[in-house]
């Protein structure tokens, strides 16, 4: 599937799902593609030459940054960790609908899983889109980085 064919299906199934679990702001349903979608992609943009196997996208509710990231580099394995489970049964949704091979999908607390062996200082890249105020997103994503590793936050501003 090309990238824009997937950010289509993705736009859609977001649509799809919204009512039940208002994923995007109201106001934001005719905005997916040019606020949150490219929003997301911005990383890819300011860093070009970010090279990553593993990335952590926490607090993932919509799957913003994490499902356009791992559309845009398919060559990084993604985790996508979401505390509300409703949430990753869309994020499920959308990992099978748009045939995401390099994408898992959590369910659980940051606080949680980031204290486990499997998951502490395991990614290359951690990121966090409206997750908190900067100190507290940090105490969440930071415990899943590699010790040379980045952590990329998104707010609003």
């Amino acid at each position: 599937m090309k990238n824009s064919d997937a950010f289509d299906a993705y736009e859609r199934l977001i649509r799809e799902w919204q009512e039940k679990l208002n994923l995007v702001s109201r106001g934001d349903l005719e905005k997916i593609r040019s606020r949150h979608i490219a929003d997301s992609l911005q990383l890819l943009e300011l860093f070009p030459d970010l090279n990553f196997q593993t990335a952590v996208d926490v607090g993932a509710g919509a799957g913003f940054p994490g499902i356009p990231l791992s559309i845009a580099y398919p060559a990084g394995n993604f985790t996508l960790l979401e505390s509300v489970s409703k949430k990753c049964a869309f994020l499920s949704a959308c990992v099978a609908g748009l045939a995401l091979p390099n994408v898992a999908v959590l369910n659980g607390r940051s606080e949680d899983f980031g204290r486990g062996k499997k998951h502490r200082d395991a990614h290359d890249l951690g990121v966090a889109r409206a997750l908190a105020n900067p100190p507290v997103a940090l105490e969440l994503v930071l415990p899943w980085v590699k010790v040379g590793g980045a952590a990329v936050f998104w707010g609003s501003g």
